[in-house]
């Protein structure tokens, strides 16, 4: 297919790339900012094009048009690229319903995507959606899918696909924030020690978490979960002692809160 990829930001940087190892022709980039439009033309084939504004990509006759921006620029994006009805407009963003756009599509990837940090979309499941009733965006969206990914596409609903990005946000993004926190901890014992000293928890209680038959609440462990009253409290207080480690202790009462809600509603 014929793509054409407004943006130029993580996601973009992983996507374009992926399409043409697909075998698509991405023959147009656009970006606000012109360092990172090079920066990705420059890991895509010769001749592909850096687009001045939205709009230069009608005359391009693109089939799909991809919207790789934050999604609070979405909406802005398509509506300056003034593309013709004909062709799909597609977003990646998993909490925005469909792009206002007569032939309107969703190619979200369930990932999180860095600068300078290699990633394989083979194992990235896609949430798909298509303007109801537009069997050929719908071909197309789950032809691009297929090609980037050997999971099978899932179509969800803007709400379902609501859903989806909140839990995302609870078991990626905040767990990551978790983690960094945990860093910070170490930090009072010594260097470097998140990787070498977590990481084999941590992967061990991800790996756990995702396949313990009854999920990751059965297989909950800690003080906590323990009722360990005397370990709670020393812990409430080595936060509250030390100045750098005390905005964390509202978290700590939150999630031992929340690991008691937990028990309650699954015993």
């Amino acid at each position: 297919m014929t793509c054409i990829v407004l943006g130029a930001g993580h996601v973009a940087t992983h996507l374009a790339p992926a399409l043409v190892a697909a075998g698509h022709r991405v023959v147009a980039v656009w970006s606000r900012s012109a360092a990172s439009a090079s920066a990705l033309l420059a890991r895509l084939p010769p001749g592909t094009q850096p687009l001045k504004a939205p709009a230069e990509a009608a005359a391009l006759h693109p089939d799909v048009v991809l919207v790789c921006v934050p999604d609070g620029a979405v909406a802005e994006v398509v509506a300056a690229a003034q593309l013709p009805a004909t062709v799909l407009v597609a977003h990646t963003a998993g909490a925005l319903p469909l792009p206002a756009h007569p032939r309107a599509g969703v190619l979200y990837p369930v990932q999180t995507f860095s600068a300078g940090r290699a990633l394989s979309l083979a194992d990235v499941p896609f949430c798909l959606e298509a303007t109801p009733g537009d069997a050929a965006a719908a071909d197309t969206l789950t032809a691009l899918a297929t090609s980037l990914s050997a999971r099978p596409p899932v179509w969800f609903s803007a709400p379902e696909r609501a859903t989806l990005h909140l839990a995302a946000v609870f078991g990626a993004n905040f767990t990551n924030h978790l983690l960094g926190v945990s860093g910070l901890i170490l930090e009072g014992i010594g260097p470097g020690l998140l990787a070498a000293l977590l990481g084999p928890l941590v992967h061990e209680v991800v790996e756990k978490a995702l396949t313990a038959p009854g999920g990751p609440f059965s297989v909950q462990t800690g003080p906590a979960v323990r009722h360990d009253l005397p370990t709670l409290a020393r812990h409430r207080e080595a936060l509250a002692a030390n100045p750098q480690l005390a905005p964390w202790l509202p978290i700590y009462e939150a999630l031992t809160a929340s690991i008691n809600y937990e028990l309650r509603i699954t015993n």
